[in-house]
């Protein structure tokens, strides 16, 4: 009597899945044998990496197939296929092709080793290729589902790194097409990362900008290596930004570069720095420079008295008194020129003085025109003996001053003489002196910028002042030199400097003293051959300034 067929097809399922258990070791050696020749990144990795999970999964499949078995437990394959596809995701370079052709192997291996013994039925091998290729879809959906959050980790990981540096971070794509930006990026160039991505330099940064920009991806092309370069960008605000960027390639699979890595760091305070280390480097080797030159000028100075003292020295041991004509001019030419060198060492012990904080002002109240008298009687022979004209315009009510009558004469005395010496012969010179009221501006901020006036001494804030210029129409100034004309040992012209006689130190000291004073001076010309304006600016104290702010006069 014949079995019915369910009989039949329970007694095929069973004896199928015991004699797939029993060929679960040759099954895996042949499997084994296959994917190392077929397989080579699997080969690679240890051995366990590749038949971890298979026993398992032979053994659930043969328990998936046997009809005993509660079907509660049936099914077990696939979730072992689910961790084969996530193990296989974890191998460097390995891909879903590789992962497809283990199955296909498994299958073709299989089914090699069960015909040898006894060739599997329709219905059986059926059953059996199904499950298989069910398997190989879980296990194809994990490796992807694996490999997706793997790069989403590592990607969330790669930005984590990249905002947190702080340095400008860039990645674009073949196309030059930004990949991502980091948080520095985005606040130095002012464009987010969501607005970057996918756009280019063209969509992103004006013409001139993007095609520098272009130019040095080009540079990173052709040459394949880094390239290091500065920049100077605009910044949010337009104001402009150096920094030092590095572009270099990273290679793709094929060894092409695929993409094109930018790293920046801002470089603006550095360059700043150089820049006036640079200044500050050359303003010492000018001072240093004119140091030297002063010392030379100064023995020049210190040397030229000497030359007729000593002739008038030698005058007197020869005729003595016998002469008195020949005796007062010997001992008139020594005087003079003891007092030219007095006034030399005079001037330097000064700039030490005020250096020093040793200058004592010793003031008092002093009307201006009788200071003025005394300084036209000392300077006038000069101006004369150059053959000058000299005009004179003082206001006509008093201005009282609380100042050094002596230093404030020492002041005008250089100005006016300078004037003189460095005016040719038959030029004119003008003094005038008159009142200025101050704002209420002024009071509050000063009047210290440097305008087209040129040099100017730093401004205390005046109420009002008195205001005296000395023009001339002399050698006149350079434009580049008014913001360095009080400087000490500053010279326009050092030829003509030593020419006409001077240290390079009188302005200097006119400065100080002015600003001891509470004031301020300042030079203005219209370029050389033009003239020369000086401008002191001298505090009236409130008493006598006609605001009734008070009485009394400014402390030393």
């Amino acid at each position: 009597m014949a079995e019915a067929p369910e009989v039949t097809r329970f007694s095929a399922r069973a004896a199928l899945s015991t004699r797939l258990a029993e060929q679960i070791p040759r099954i895996l050696d042949e499997w084994e044998e296959r994917v190392r020749l077929t397989l080579p990144a699997a080969h690679d990795e240890d051995p366990p990496i590749l038949r971890d999970d298979l026993p398992p999964f032979l053994l659930a499949l043969a328990r998936s197939l046997s009809p005993v078995t509660p079907p509660e437990e049936k099914g077990q394959e696939k979730q072992v296929s689910r961790s084969h596809g996530a193990q296989r995701a974890r191998v460097t370079d390995y891909s879903l092709d590789q992962v497809l052709r283990e199955y296909y192997l498994m299958r073709k291996t299989l089914f090699e080793v069960l015909d040898a013994e006894a060739p599997v039925a329709p219905p059986e091998r059926e059953a059996l290729v199904d499950a298989i290729e069910q398997a190989m879809q879980e296990a194809a959906g994990q490796f992807m589902r694996s490999q997706q959050q793997m790069l989403a980790e590592r990607e969330s990981l790669l930005r984590s790194v990249v905002d947190h540096c702080p340095l400008l971070v860039a990645l674009k794509d073949g196309e030059g097409r930004f990949i991502l930006v980091n948080r520095h990026w985005e606040a130095a160039f002012g464009v987010p990362n969501d607005t970057a991505r996918g756009k280019t330099d063209e969509e992103l940064f004006p013409t001139g900008q993007a095609e520098a920009y272009r130019s040095y991806d080009r540079q990173v092309r052709e040459s394949g290596g880094v390239v290091e370069f500065e920049e100077e960008v605009p910044g949010p605000e337009g104001e402009p930004r150096t920094y030092l960027t590095i572009r270099f390639p990273v290679s793709g699979a094929a060894g092409a570069p695929s993409v094109l890595g930018s790293i920046s760091a801002e470089i603006t305070e550095r360059k700043r720095m150089e820049s006036e280390l640079a200044r500050h480097a050359a303003e010492l080797a000018g001072a240093d420079r004119r140091k030297d030159e002063f010392l030379a000028v100064l023995a020049h100075e210190l040397r030229n008295p000497l030359s007729p003292m000593m002739t008038a020295t030698h005058l007197l041991k020869q005729r003595g008194v016998e002469d008195p004509a020949a005796f007062h001019r010997s001992l008139g030419v020594v005087e003079r020129q003891v007092r030219h060198m007095a006034r030399l060492v005079e001037d330097l012990l000064d700039l030490s003085r005020i250096a020093q904080g040793k200058v004592e002002l010793r003031r008092a109240p002093v009307e201006l025109s009788t200071l003025m008298e005394v300084v036209l009687a000392s300077c006038r022979p000069f101006v004369e003996e150059r053959g000058h004209q000299l005009s004179v315009s003082l206001p006509g009510d008093p201005i009282w001053l609380d100042v050094d009558a002596t230093r404030i004469e020492q002041v005008l005395m250089n100005l006016l003489n300078n004037a003189a010496k460095y005016t040719e012969s038959g030029g004119h010179i003008s003094l005038s002196v008159e009142r200025e009221a101050g704002t209420a501006g002024e009071r509050a901020e000063g009047r210290g910028e440097r305008g087209s006036r040129g040099g100017l001494s730093p401004a205390p804030s005046l109420l009002s002042a008195a205001v005296i210029r000395v023009r001339d129409t002399g050698i006149g100034i350079p434009a580049v030199e008014l913001p360095h004309i009080f400087e000490l040992f500053r010279q326009v012209d050092e030829r003509a400097e030593q020419s006409r006689g001077g240290l390079g130190i009188g302005l200097n000291l006119v400065r100080r003293l002015v600003e001891l004073h509470g004031g301020r001076v300042e030079a203005s010309s219209a370029g050389p051959g033009q003239g020369s304006e000086f401008t002191v600016r001298l505090p009236i104290p409130p008493s006598e300034d006609g605001t009734g702010a008070g009485s009394g006069s400014p402390a030393p």
